[in-house]
């Protein structure tokens, strides 16, 4: 609930009132947010949204979800911590990419140019390309779309590639335009489709629209889209994304105002307050005053009022509160209520359902997991992050830059085509186990079923740098002469390096 400027106003001409009247504002929001989630109205709701089209649902919802959830990304601790979690996961410390032709000193130049210019690549010069998909992945989490759009350059811009990349959010998309475009085709939701349901532009507003106060050009012009890269996760047969987590919303909400709530209670039970009561009949007044009156003669209005008689409306801890005609001194007993674990438990296992996380990643509470358990846990969570890695962030957003990279390069003269296959390496997941899980690599390495390309790539390593490197390791110790002196420790330490250089490098083991 929000405390008006007109709250404020009230309040400073009359505490009393202004207390009154946000107390009453409270009650009245609770009320109608409990209306609002009968369930019988609940049902009806989204039985007519069933109905309708992806699109039309999106138009319809989206802005309002979307700053909503954006709102709660920055001041909701669990919804904060949901799109962390997604992030971290999908991008970890980049998906870098390796090129893949069947000309290996064009794959050398490429690697190398693509090195090179990775610091150069964002528009605002503000990180790299893994920088980039942190941020883009991260407005696709809290906001549904993000969009990358090809900037070109001039060679006298001083860049090793003439070609940049620029990161729009999902708000700079003209969601209101639903008409045909001048040239016939649909526009939906601010995407332009073609006579066979390709995309032909995007309707981008040339500045945010949230700029407010800011001069901002706000008449959406059509960008083509072989310019624009959109991220966005389907779920439908839908022209644009949702936000992520939003069944998780008004559980989030839920559990912090009740964590709020929480907390004051606990402070309330904190608080050491003495009243001070009428007492025995016959008892004298405490300090020697009249019941009625104060110290001054002034009548003691009815109620709980402090030394000065003033009328109490809140309590502090320590404090002492006089009762009308008070003659006997009673200490509170604060109420302590259990429970308030188990319903923080089940409130976060509610959202972590609704962002679909494991409720151990969302909470970071590992108090009730075993090493069987927990494996179990993140095996489904692993396989849901490695296909929208290779399904979504991949193809929406790695490949168009890689391309756009590689034929800026070409117009440039820098490479000798302009496509180039590439290779992709999404960072790998912390071993649970490092030593069962080697052994098992080492295994399938060993009866054929991987290779060692695919266990170095599987690590998130470039299969062909790591073995280059193994590869010239072991050509140094080659070349080497070891000298073994009488220490068996030494000897234990050189014997093992050299096995595992040996076993690696693809050489029978000394």
């Amino acid at each position: 609930m929000r405390v008006s400027l007109l709250d404020r106003a009230i309040a400073s001409i009359s505490p009393s009132a202004g207390l009154r009247r946000i107390r009453q504002k409270a009650a009245f929001e609770i009320a109608a947010r409990a209306l609002s989630a009968e369930p019988g109205e609940r049902s009806r709701r989204e039985s007519m949204l069933g109905t309708r089209s992806a699109d039309e649902v999106n138009a319809r919802n989206n802005p309002r979800l979307r700053a909503e959830m954006r709102e709660m990304a920055r001041t909701n601790p669990h919804i904060r911590k949901g799109v962390s979690v997604w992030t971290t996961n999908l991008v970890g410390d980049g998906i870098m990419p390796r090129a893949n032709s069947a000309d290996e000193k064009l794959n050398d130049t490429v690697n190398d140019l693509f090195a090179e210019a990775d610091s150069q690549l964002s528009a605002d010069g503000l990180g790299g390309f893994a920088a980039m998909q942190t941020l883009a992945v991260r407005g696709m989490v809290e906001g549904g779309d993000v969009f990358l759009r090809r900037r070109l350059r001039r060679r006298s811009d001083g860049l090793h590639v003439p070609m940049q990349v620029q990161l729009l959010e999902a708000e700079q998309l003209d969601h209101s335009r639903m008409l045909p475009s001048a040239s016939g085709n649909l526009v939906v939701n601010g995407v332009e489709l073609d006579k066979i349901g390709g995309r032909a532009a995007y309707w981008m507003f040339p500045d945010h629209p949230g700029y407010g106060a800011l001069q901002g050009r706000y008449a959406s012009v059509a960008v083509p889209a072989a310019e624009i890269a959109h991220l966005f996760d389907r779920t439908r047969l839908q022209t644009t994304g949702t936000p992520w987590g939003v069944a998780a919303l008004d559980d989030a909400r839920n559990l912090y105002d009740w964590e709020l709530a929480e907390g004051i209670r606990k402070k309330l039970e904190a608080c050491m307050v003495g009243i001070v009561t009428p007492g025995s009949e016959g008892d004298d007044p405490i300090g020697g005053l009249d019941p009625q009156v104060d110290k001054d003669g002034r009548p003691i209005p009815a109620g709980v009022v402090n030394a000065q008689g003033e009328l109490i409306e809140s309590f502090e801890p320590g404090m002492f509160a006089y009762a009308r005609g008070g003659k006997d001194i009673k200490f509170n007993q604060p109420a302590v209520t259990g429970g308030a674990d188990v319903y923080r438990r089940g409130a976060l296992m509610s959202i972590a359902a609704g962002f679909d996380l494991p409720y151990e990643l969302l909470s970071g509470d590992l108090s009730r997991v075993s090493f069987i358990s927990g494996r179990l846990g993140l095996q489904d969570f692993r396989r849901r992050v490695s296909a929208l890695q290779w399904q979504v962030v991949i193809p929406l957003l790695c490949q168009p830059v890689w391309d756009w990279f590689c034929l800026a390069a070409y117009l440039a003269g820098k490479i000798s085509q302009p496509f180039v296959p590439a290779e992709w390496s999404p960072p790998s997941f912390e071993q649970i186990n490092p030593l069962q899980e080697a052994m098992a690599d080492l295994i399938a390495i060993r009866s054929g079923s991987k290779t060692l390309f695919d266990v170095i790539a599987a690590r998130g390593y470039n299969p062909v740098q790591k073995i280059a490197e193994i590869q010239r390791i072991n050509a140094l110790l080659d070349k080497a002469e070891v000298k073994l002196d009488s220490d068996p420790r030494h000897l234990d330490k050189t014997g093992a390096l050299q096995s595992v250089a040996a076993l690696l490098g693809g050489k029978e083991t000394p």
